[in-house]
């Protein structure tokens, strides 16, 4: 019976997060060379549409993310300080963001 009772709280939580609306904006800046400023404002503009938005910025195997609005300006001007960009690791970055999720419903730590 307990295990009934952990395997319905568990999928309880997952049905109520899938049922929350989350944007995933992923860039490449290692692509961007002279429309960094562009895909910055473009950015902001997505980001400020609505709520609920994780910024993830891939840079070769030392990526930044984040969901916290007070964060994403500062997080879109690293791009500008940063310099040379490393070009993605797609299946690092898939990684990631799977286990942020995986995370944010408590299945990981």
């Amino acid at each position: 019976m307990k295990y009934v009772i952990g395997f319905l709280s568990i999928l309880v939580s997952m049905s109520c997060l899938s049922q929350k609306e989350i944007k995933v904006l992923y860039i490449d800046a290692s692509e961007s060379q002279g429309r960094l400023y562009e895909m910055i404002s473009k950015a902001k503009e997505i980001i400020n549409e609505g709520e609920n938005t994780l910024l993830y910025i891939s840079n070769g195997s030392t990526p930044s993310y984040t969901t916290s609005n007070s964060e994403f300006d500062g997080t879109l001007n690293e791009l500008i300080k940063g310099g040379i960009l490393s070009p993605p690791s797609l299946l690092e970055d898939v990684n990631e963001i799977i286990e942020y999720f995986l995370m944010k419903v408590g299945l990981t730590t």
